[in-house]
């Protein structure tokens, strides 16, 4: 199963776009690396609700031998659920809540 801390593991970037540099549009991505084996990536999928219970958007990004990268857009803080999918079945340790801070 997966035991973790991962609040700690959320990185918020902000992604700006601008022409003059007056006007800033700011796009939130959240990254958090979860510590599943490499050898159960293949059949993995991933989803993410939020706080409010709305599914966000959400991908699988990079595979390590740490684990693998979920990104997903939060819309607000608060808690967030991602649950893992390994062919089609919950992964264990999961769905995991993640605290999403400063939006």
């Amino acid at each position: 199963g997966i035991n973790a801390e991962y609040g700690e593991l959320i990185s918020c970037r902000d992604t700006s776009a601008s022409a003059s540099g007056t006007e800033t549009q700011v796009q939130q991505k959240a990254t958090i690396t979860l510590p599943i084996p490499k050898k159960d990536h293949g059949g993995l999928a991933v989803t993410c609700k939020g706080p409010d219970g709305t599914d966000l958007k959400c991908e699988l990004g990079a595979s390590t031998d740490a684990g693998i990268n979920v990104l997903f857009e939060p819309k607000s803080g608060g808690k967030h659920t991602l649950t893992v999918l390994l062919n089609g079945k919950n992964y264990p340790g999961t769905p995991v809540d993640v605290e999403v801070q400063g939006l």
